[in-house]
């Protein structure tokens, strides 16, 4: 406490952190993997992303935000973390996005309707990626690095890194035992 006729100093403060989750749905084109982008604003492209709610970890985040973002339905799992990206917010603020390899379960991915602010779905192919306006510089080695993911064969079937969607959220999205597990073996 301060001495009378002291100013009393304040601890600078840390700005906050937004910790947010994205996902590199790939899959296989006819002319090799292909990564899911989308357009939310006019003029650039991204990956879906989105905050992490309390309890999740990157990899439940990154498939709710993807089904969210896109409209796919039906299953899909988490493989691998990519990467991270880290910026400046405007007013102090900081964010980090972890980035996850994601791949649908069952075959080719299936998409209902395109969620209101999702302007378009693009499938990226390598040849692509180096044209294509993106909104942040820092998603083209995540690009990058999904696209070699899947060149390698990531995306195949099996139980490791299974997420299974969950009908108690109102998003259909994942919450399930398989979710957390996910979450720890990356570390969240």
């Amino acid at each position: 406490m301060a001495e009378r006729g002291q100013k009393a100093r304040l601890a600078p403060m840390t700005p906050p952190l937004e910790r947010c989750a994205g996902a590199a749905l790939v899959r296989a084109g006819a002319g090799g993997p292909e990564v899911l982008a989308i357009r939310v604003r006019a003029g650039a492209y991204e990956l879906p992303k989105g905050h992490l709610e309390p309890g999740e970890g990157a990899a439940e985040a990154a498939l709710r935000e993807l089904a969210e973002e896109t409209g796919l339905e039906g299953a899909a799992k988490a493989l691998a973390p990519l990467g991270e990206l880290a910026y400046e917010l405007g007013g102090g603020g900081r964010k980090q996005i972890v980035y996850v390899l994601c791949a649908a379960e069952g075959g080719a991915p299936r998409f209902g309707p395109r969620p209101r602010r999702t302007r378009e779905l693009r499938w990226l192919g390598a040849s692509e990626v180096d044209g294509v306006p993106l909104v942040n510089e820092g998603l083209r080695p995540i690009v990058r690095a999904a696209l070699a993911a899947g060149a390698a064969g990531a995306g195949g079937g099996g139980e490791r890194g299974r997420v299974r969607r969950c009908p108690r959220r109102k998003s259909g999205a994942t919450n399930a035992p398989s979710c957390r597990a996910e979450s720890r073996r990356f570390g969240q």
